[in-house]
């Protein structure tokens, strides 16, 4: 029988002080982007679950927000 070693996929996640730069850079420069990057980065949420997010699963006063679906292609 023939066996294949399949070198693992590690995934490089940014730092916290790249996060940062790339928030102030597109702040400082008034990109459309930066809120929507500012929410992905301070959730944790997937782009897929952003996406797909509803006011109703929003609680602003409890700060709280349920994921319930993600949308993909």
């Amino acid at each position: 029988y023939v066996t294949f070693k399949v070198p693992s996929r590690q995934k490089k996640l940014p730092t916290y002080e790249e996060i940062q730069r790339l928030l102030m850079a597109t702040r400082d420069q008034g990109l459309e982007w930066y809120w929507g990057w500012h929410f992905l980065a301070t959730t944790g949420c997937r782009s897929g679950e952003a996406y797909a997010l509803k006011w109703r699963n929003v609680d602003l006063d409890a700060k709280t927000i349920h994921i319930v679906e993600s949308w993909t292609r």
